[in-house]
Formats: C-alpha cells, sequence, structure tokens
C-alpha cells in the first residue's frame, strides 16, 4: 500500500514539473517574441489597396474638419423705401431677372424671407443667415474689396469707384488687351481680341482670348473709330447716371452672348 501512493506521488509530482518547465518555456518565448507599442500600431496600419472606399474614416474627418461654408451674395438691389396703404414696402430689383418688385415684411424673394424694414434699409434671412441692404449700401457683396460680382446668365454687378480707382483712363486697358478687327464680307463687324492679360480688368469681367467683341448698348463695333468713341460713352454712362445697365454683344465659339453690367454705387 505505501509503495502504490509513494509511486503515484512521484508521478504527480513529475507531472507538475513538466507542465511547468513548460509553460516557463512558453512565457519566455511570448516574452522576447512580444512587439513593442510602436511596433504595434505601425502593423495595425495598412496602406487602402487602389479601388476601395472607406466610408468610417471619411465620416469621421469631415466630423472633425467640417467644411466651412460658401460665402455667397444674394443677387437683389435696394431701389427704394415707400409707404403703401399705411405699411412700408421695400422696391427690391432681381439682378439676374432684371425684373423690379415690391415686398412687404413676410415676403419672399430669391428664396430669402423679408423680416424687417428700417428707415433707411431692409433685412432679408435665407439659410438662418442675416443680409442686410441700405439704401447707401443698396447690394451685399460676396467678397468685400472686389470690384466685380459674377451672377448666373452672364450678368456682372460693377462697384462704380472700385471700377473708377482701376480704370483711369484708356492706357490702363490697352496695356492689357490686343484687339484687330474681325473682316467678314460686310467688312468690319467688331473687334476680336488676340491677346489678354490673365486675371486683368478685362479678363476678371468675363472676356477671353479669341471672342469677337460685336457691340456696346446696340451701338455696332463696325468702324475702326467705334471703339475709342463707345469707351469715352461708357465712361460718361457710368459716372453719371444712377445704376446704369451696360450690355455687351460678343460671340465666343460661333456662339452669341450678351453680357449685362449693373454698375452700382460702392
Amino acid at each position: 500500500m505505501f509503495k502504490f501512493i509513494a509511486k503515484n506521488v512521484f508521478v504527480i509530482s513529475l507531472a507538475v514539473i513538466v507542465c511547468g518547465f513548460s509553460s516557463l518555456i512558453f512565457a519566455y518565448y511570448i516574452i522576447n517574441n512580444r512587439p513593442s507599442s510602436q511596433e504595434t500600431v505601425i502593423s495595425s496600419f495598412r496602406e487602402p489597396q487602389a479601388g476601395t472606399i472607406q466610408p468610417v474614416e471619411q465620416s469621421i474627418r469631415k466630423k472633425i474638419i467640417p467644411t466651412p461654408p460658401k460665402k455667397e451674395s444674394l443677387p437683389l438691389r435696394l431701389v427704394g423705401i415707400y409707404e403703401h396703404d399705411g405699411k412700408k414696402v421695400a422696391c427690391i430689383e432681381d439682378l439676374v431677372r432684371l425684373r423690379t418688385g415690391y415686398y412687404a415684411v413676410g415676403s419672399k424673394v430669391r428664396g430669402a424671407a423679408l423680416i424687417q424694414i428700417l428707415p433707411g434699409g431692409i433685412v432679408l434671412l435665407k439659410d438662418g443667415r442675416k443680409i442686410i441692404l441700405t439704401l447707401d449700401r443698396p447690394y451685399n457683396w460676396a467678397t468685400p474689396g472686389k470690384w466685380i460680382d459674377m451672377l448666373p446668365r452672364e450678368r456682372f454687378i460693377v462697384g462704380r469707384g472700385r471700377l473708377n480707382g482701376k480704370i483711369r483712363g484708356i492706357n490702363d486697358l490697352l496695356d492689357e488687351i490686343i484687339v484687330v478687327p474681325n473682316i467678314s464680307n460686310a467688312g468690319i463687324d467688331g473687334f476680336r481680341i488676340t491677346s489678354l492679360k490673365e486675371n486683368g480688368i478685362i479678363n476678371q469681367a468675363g472676356f477671353e482670348k479669341g471672342d469677337i467683341i460685336k457691340g456696346v448698348n446696340g451701338e455696332r463695333l463696325n468702324g475702326l473709330k467705334k471703339p475709342l468713341k463707345t469707351y469715352a460713352a461708357l465712361r460718361r454712362t457710368i459716372n453719371n447716371e444712377d445704376a446704369p445697365v451696360v450690355k455687351i454683344e460678343l460671340e465666343r465659339d460661333n456662339k452669341a452672348l450678351t453680357f449685362t453690367y449693373r454698375i452700382l454705387q460702392d
């Protein structure tokens, strides 16, 4: 009986020793082959394969770095403020459609609600943003300090003071552009732009190299002296009239276009 117990104790002890030794070997292997924390981060990162999409990462990025809202100006001009049946109404011109209408508080124009009419101006609300138009500053410029705003349908808003500050005389324009008469079967039918300063005044006004300027405010450019005479007439119109409109007819890639410029006091 004693021999049996001693034999079993010996076997159990031997098994415990073997298991303990195996555990030590396994632990030593794990410790010596474990990657560092830096290696773990690097190895866990994988470059996305070409053509794959990671919508989760993109959505997180959008939440962290939101896209700033695009600043834009309403193409509206405050013409005046009047009283009708004891109520104040604002006379507002749509500078894209070239239409003028009368609006009371609560009315909408170009998606903006007229929320207040003051003695010298109005307050509009669009997409949670207030836009103020006053009689001395009837138009809300999209880019402060810029002399021209481009609207849809080849329409432009021009600040009179800013324009006069850029163009002191015709030589300022001649330094930016080279034009030659465009000859057709009927003779001169306009002037083609053969050279144009990039991002200059004329380029910012919408013109491109290759355009053929056909007429200005209905006056056809069909003679060599017409451009100078037209320029002089335009300067008088711009400086003497209240919010004048200048229309320039041109041809681009065999397509007829009309650029419409509303000159506003800035």
